[in-house]
């Protein structure tokens, strides 16, 4: 069975958001994917972006800005937001929407700054078992399981790897899975482009499954599902759903 993997924004929703995270439990996803970012006052929140924009052409580092500040631009109108429903949304409240409904989250950790702030969130919620990390290039996954070993996380696979996957196979899927080992990683996570059956057969015969990003047009889908991946995330969790049931 393959796993579908929901990505924020999914099936054209405003990316980290409750209506994101609805839009994905309702279209039978098996696992969400949101962006989580830490505010200076400590507080996990959803977003892909490091900063805020004003509709009077400010930027400002979410890092900087306490929750509440946050919340009142918002209520003035004063962010500028890619998608005009988009909201400010804190890990804690997509948490009180997923429980109980066996919806796992996989939680893409966008700077180390906020590595403290999700660990509390989740230990205080009791969702431990309902989540994994990914995010985490090697430094950051040894990081993230050094200090809090208990938790399930992702080795990503991004541009530090990305010629030796696409030149050698073999020696990239050796390379992966001594980093991943070392790390204490429970899987790989990497851009559907890299991905090989070389690379997916090497690494289940260690039993160290794969997943892949992020896979929206049909016939992509169709041949990373023939490569038998553990999970494949995308914008189109229906179509995708639609596909897996059809092989």
């Amino acid at each position: 069975m393959i796993l579908v993997t929901a990505h924020d924004g999914c099936e054209g929703t405003p990316s980290n958001t409750l209506d994101s995270v609805r839009e994905g439990i309702e279209s039978g996803a098996d696992i969400i994917e949101v962006d989580v970012r830490a505010t200076k006052d400590g507080i996990a929140v959803l977003s892909h972006s490091s900063t805020i924009k004003t509709v009077s052409g400010k930027t400002i580092p979410l890092s900087e800005m306490v929750f509440n500040d946050i919340l009142k631009l918002e209520k003035d109108k004063e962010i500028r937001f890619e998608h005009p429903e988009g909201k400010i949304t804190k890990l804690d409240d997509i948490i009180d929407l997923i429980k109980g409904s066996g919806i796992v989250i996989n939680l893409d950790v966008k700077e180390d700054e906020s590595i403290e702030s999700i660990v509390k969130t989740i230990n205080d919620q009791k969702m431990l078992d309902n989540v994994f990390i990914s995010g985490c290039e090697r430094i950051r996954a040894s990081f993230f399981k050094h200090n809090y070993p208990e938790f399930q996380v992702l080795l990503n696979i991004g541009t530090d790897l990305s010629h030796l996957v696409l030149t050698d196979n073999i020696s990239a899927a050796k390379t992966i899975y001594r980093y991943a080992s070392l790390a204490g990683c429970c899987g790989i996570n990497l851009p559907y482009q890299f991905c090989s059956s070389e690379i997916v057969e090497f690494m289940h015969k260690r039993f160290l499954p794969v997943s892949v990003w992020t896979v929206d047009k049909p016939e992509e889908m169709k041949k990373i599902a023939k490569m038998s991946v553990f999970s494949i995330t995308t914008n189109r969790p229906r179509k995708l759903r639609e596909i897996l049931d059809g092989i």
